[in-house]
């Protein structure tokens, strides 16, 4: 069934708790952005009501001009709250768009913990490899765990892209192993060990393939998700085909552009850092 847009709306600018819980518990992040924007006249003051961890995932949603644009009306000492909310790769591209200057000033003025860490690991990439478009949030395994195990950390661990796949490591080097998927690991007996269901030949990308190999290894396989490795074999993230969506369609906006003999997009200029990641204190 197709999203209400007005009731999504109404119910985002109620002004009462109930609904925007309502809103938080029964509202896929795309429908509420598209709400604002429809009916809202992309007004985003509208999504200041949300919750830090919502208005992340709304953020997420958004293009990277309306990224900008919603950051732009949070709270100066809201922002780093809701950045610290938002999936990493998503956050590595904001900055992307920044001068170079201004990127190490970013990620210490406003990440922290497990955020600025994996941020600071996807900038050394080129933007259009592998390791540019992945995400460092994955789910990874040990091939002696038990299923019991691993369902158990499943529980817990809810900071990841997908839970469609779990990945197998070696415990000591982080070699990319095998890979179970959600299917099998919970179809199978608490006491079967991990190694045993798990597929050894798995499928990875190197972190320095280019964007568009990659993108072509998904629409040969069909994956929902490709694990990333290092020149050692190391697993460091995942591709997921919403990337490669992000890819295949700003692959097909430069050919446009090109055609036009229009230059690549510049970068954000200082007027957005200024207001959006260096708010006055």
């Amino acid at each position: 069934m197709a999203a209400d847009y007005n009731e999504i709306f109404r119910l985002l600018t109620s002004g009462k708790p109930d609904s925007i819980q309502k809103l938080v518990d029964e509202t896929h992040p795309a429908d509420v952005l598209q709400a604002v924007q429809d009916i809202g006249d992309e007004d985003y003051r509208y999504l200041l009501v949300l919750p830090d961890d919502y208005l992340a995932d709304v953020i997420d949603e958004a293009e990277d001009d309306d990224k900008y644009e919603i950051l732009k009306v949070i709270d100066p000492g809201r922002i780093g709250s809701v950045l610290n909310r938002m999936s990493v790769d998503e956050i590595a591209d904001l900055i992307r768009e920044l001068e170079d200057d201004n990127k190490d000033a970013v990620v210490k003025s406003l990440l922290r913990g497990r955020t600025k860490t994996d941020v600071t690991k996807l900038l050394k990439y080129d933007e259009e490899t592998a390791g540019g478009i992945m995400t460092t949030q994955f789910i990874a395994i040990y091939a002696s765990n038990t299923v019991m195990r691993a369902l158990n950390y499943l529980k817990t661990e809810v900071n990841a892209e997908t839970s469609w796949y779990l990945y197998v490591v070696d415990k000591v080097t982080y070699k990319l192993m095998g890979v179970v998927s959600l299917r099998d690991l919970v179809m199978a007996p608490f006491d079967t060990l991990i190694s045993d269901i798990m597929n050894d030949n798995v499928i990875s990308v190197r972190t320095d393939l280019d964007q568009e190999a990659v993108a072509r290894l998904f629409t040969k396989y069909g994956y929902a998700a490709l694990p990333v490795v290092d020149e050692n074999g190391r697993m460091v993230g995942i591709v997921t085909v919403d990337d490669v969506i992000d890819v295949i369609n700003e692959e097909a906006t430069e050919d446009i552009h090109r055609m036009g003999g229009i230059d690549k997009e510049e970068k954000i200029d200082g007027s957005v850092k200024d207001a959006v990641l260096f708010p006055p204190s």
